[in-house]
């Protein structure tokens, strides 16, 4: 599979081992098709050697991830949010 050009927003080692990346892929959208989606976050997964990863098409909705306050100023924002792969290694938006 070849992956479409991203971005690393965030790196966070994670207490339970491993590593977690917030991933920006401007290419996709909530209108990719939700296995398109989940076959990137593996593998970049897969790539970057990671434990977990989240992937987003705007950098709005990583910032309303993090933040409830520009969640709140920016209802749309988490339109963005394309998925993630959590510990147990399952893909969900």
């Amino acid at each position: 599979m070849s992956i479409p050009h991203y971005e690393v927003l965030d790196t966070v080692d994670l207490i339970a081992g491993g590593t977690h990346k917030d991933i920006l892929i401007p290419s996709l959208s909530r209108n990719t098709p939700y296995s398109e989606c989940k076959k990137t976050a593996f593998a970049i997964k897969k790539k970057e050697r990671l434990r977990t990863v989240a992937i987003f098409s705007t950098y709005e909705a990583y910032k309303a991830g993090y933040s409830a306050s520009y969640a709140e100023q920016h209802p749309g924002a988490n339109n963005g949010f394309l998925g993630n792969i959590s510990l147990s290694g399952s893909f969900g938006d």
